[in-house]
């Protein structure tokens, strides 16, 4: 598609293997958005290495899904994407093409067919030494500050994070291809026997700079958004920020406590309570995913049963609780504070 007189598209096709023989050596990355990884932002969906029906991320699990071709760093929420969040450059290139027109709306709302062709949405291409390029995707209509031609260096601002093309939630998906081939940059290797055979002891050879050890970085779960709300909470309304307030009436109609979640396994106990300022715990609960699922949305609370909520502090927690290959257990925690005057 031209659009402002560069063209900008996404790759089509399956997961290309690379073989090459170029003397140039690929460029090392550094991290396409402004954030701290498990913090305020994640590393969510990989690019998925089986080029069958079946999905394998470079650590052989399932952190992606059929076909995906780049990396998603994703935003807890609206809200956050709203206040503004940078693009940077992985690395130092020349702008080849740019969109910056397109809505930022989820996909669920407006259907695949809508931006057919334009999957990536609002982003720009960098084009690299020796045909290597990185494409950024689904970024802040408006937001993109620089045009064809531009020559720009690694850790420059290229626009903000957004929620345009073919996505259901704020994150920038970042594209690393070597003469028009995929590459997966956290298992870059030169052979397709390498390439094809999944053993999570292989050697890697990673583009990625150490910047926040994101060589070293494993997929992993998150609890990484939660909050009170005096209703059943809507998904959308919670992923949108709405749930935002940390003081209630002692009147409000309902208390409750709910908890969003990246990678939730089918092994997982998920435990959430309220507890009340005189430590008492109001409810709680016990959740086992069914599955594997990216995203799980829980919570737990009651109903203002007409009688004035005591007043004090509040507080909601959640932990997921995982059973290891080696019998170790891992455990994630997260917590939240709500006053009632």
């Amino acid at each position: 598609m031209l659009v402002k007189n560069c063209v900008m598209s996404l790759i089509a096709g399956g997961f290309a293997l690379l073989v090459s023989n170029a003397q140039a050596a690929p460029p090392e990355l550094a991290l396409p958005i402004q954030c701290v990884i498990g913090t305020d932002c994640w590393l969510v969906n990989y690019v998925d290495r089986d080029p069958g029906p079946a999905v394998r991320d470079f650590a052989c699990g399932q952190h992606s899904y059929d076909g995906h071709k780049g990396t998603d760093f994703v935003l807890p929420d609206m809200a956050t994407m709203r206040a503004g969040v940078p693009v940077l450059a992985s690395a130092s290139g020349v702008v080849r093409g740019f969109r910056d027109e397109m809505r930022d709306v989820n996909i669920n709302k407006i259907g695949r067919e809508a931006v057919k062709g334009r999957e990536c949405g609002n982003g720009v291409v960098l084009v690299h030494d020796d045909g290597w390029e990185t494409q950024y995707c689904h970024m802040r209509r408006g937001s993109v500050v620089v045009k064809a031609g531009d020559h720009i260096k690694q850790g420059d601002k290229l626009g903000s994070v957004g929620l345009s093309g073919l996505t259901e939630m704020p994150h920038v998906h970042l594209s690393v291809r070597h003469n028009g081939n995929v590459i997966d940059p956290f298992d870059y290797r030169e052979t397709p026997s390498d390439n094809s055979i999944c053993d999570p002891s292989a050697r890697r050879t990673t583009l990625w700079t150490d910047d926040q050890n994101l060589t070293t970085s494993l997929p992993k779960s998150a609890i990484y958004l939660s909050g009170f709300a005096s209703e059943v909470p809507n998904i959308e309304k919670a992923r949108d920020g709405a749930y935002s307030s940390l003081t209630f009436n002692q009147n409000a109609k309902a208390l409750v406590f709910w908890a969003d979640m990246f990678w939730v396994q089918a092994s997982d106990k998920i435990f959430m309570d309220i507890t009340m300022p005189d430590g008492s715990i109001l409810i709680d609960k016990i959740d086992t995913p069914p599955n594997l699922q990216a995203r799980r949305i829980l919570f737990i609370g009651k109903k203002n049963k007409g009688k004035p909520w005591p007043a004090g502090r509040y507080v909601g927690n959640v932990k997921i609780q995982r059973l290891l290959k080696d019998g170790s257990v891992q455990t994630m925690t997260s917590s939240r504070t709500l006053l009632i005057q």
